[in-house]
């Protein structure tokens, strides 16, 4: 309760304690601040996996749906256009739990709860906000995660149309940004890919789905894109082979974000995915296994990625602990 008091004395009266001479105070009042509500939303994340329920306050009343049809849909979920208080239209993301076996469900359930609850404390101009959950009244588990609808939808669909006037390497250095915070806040990614990086109506990167490479899991493996590509390009070599690594099961990292986000610098720069002259999945996973990168592409021998190319090789070393930080990666994207 000590703590506490000294937090409400700081909070109201910083200039009195600056006064005095207070900095010193002021600055252990921010410390116990952010200590306190850091065990507090570990107190909430706690709740919610032994209870197997959300925070009420996460839930959103008052949504409607443009369509019964989805305007995408995905692996572990179908995506619609709504509105939310009738003027702010929203992304609804409806998962498909129905489609997870009975065995799986409360363990996914709590899974999706924690990704939920992490979710809502993010505050990034690169990442997408997370504005709460719905139930669709019209689905027996109808959960649904709701986030801005994205004008411009992904970062892929975005540079197939203004290519030509986008600055590239601006968008890599946001995402960059974006993904240094994640990790900043303990959070993987866990996905990182083209299609999970949108942009606003700013034209600037958000991005999204972080964490949700759980509901792959759940679903029994890795699922398609909608370029009909598998998520494994994207995957570093100690997911696709944990026992090479002498781990007992794929964990994602930090360092495994690290190496998705070179494919992502590649991906934006030519607009394919990676091999992407390989259609078949364990190909591509036999190459990863076996040392192999993407090769600079011949049409890219002069332009701006053939500079970035040392930097993509980096993100891709076959050792984790060699990948650079997203930090030393916005040095060398400055």
């Amino acid at each position: 309760m000590k703590n506490t008091a000294q937090i409400n004395d700081c909070s109201r009266f910083p200039h009195s304690l600056l006064r005095q001479g207070g900095t010193i105070q002021l600055e252990f009042c921010t410390r116990a601040r952010v200590h306190v509500e850091a065990q507090i939303h570990q107190f909430v994340v706690q709740l919610s996996e032994s209870w197997n329920i959300l925070p009420s306050a996460l839930f959103i009343e008052d949504i409607r749906l443009g369509s019964t049809f989805p305007v995408a849909g995905g692996g572990f979920a179908d995506i619609f256009k709504g509105s939310w208080r009738g003027d702010v239209e929203v992304a609804v993301k409806r998962l498909r739990l129905h489609a997870i076996s009975i065995d799986k469900r409360s363990g996914f359930s709590k899974r999706v709860y924690r990704e939920a609850i992490i979710w809502r404390q993010l505050h990034h101009p690169y990442v997408l906000p997370f504005f709460g959950a719905y139930r669709d009244p019209s689905q027996e588990m109808g959960l649904c995660l709701l986030s801005p609808w994205m004008l411009y939808g992904n970062i892929l669909e975005y540079l197939s149309v203004h290519r030509k006037s986008v600055e590239i390497d601006q968008l890599l250095l946001q995402i960059a940004e974006g993904l240094e915070y994640l990790h900043k806040q303990n959070v993987v990614h866990g996905d990182m890919r083209g299609a999970n990086i949108l942009i606003d109506e700013t034209r600037c990167v958000r991005i999204a789905d972080f964490g949700l490479a759980i509901f792959a899991e759940s679903f029994g493996g890795t699922f398609k894109t909608s370029t009909g590509a598998g998520t494994t390009r994207w995957m570093a070599p100690e997911l696709l082979d944990p026992k090479k690594y002498d781990k007992d099961r794929a964990r994602r990292t930090y360092q495994s974000d690290v190496y998705a986000f070179g494919h992502v610098c590649l991906e934006v720069y030519t607009g394919r995915p990676p091999f992407s002259d390989i259609s078949a999945e364990p190909v591509v996973i036999t190459k990863v296994l076996n040392g192999e990168r993407p090769e600079l592409p011949l049409d890219c021998q002069l332009s701006p990625l053939a500079s970035r190319w040392p930097m993509l090789e980096q993100c891709w070393n076959t050792q984790p602990e060699q990948r650079p930080t997203m930090q030393e990666l916005i040095k060398a994207l400055y």
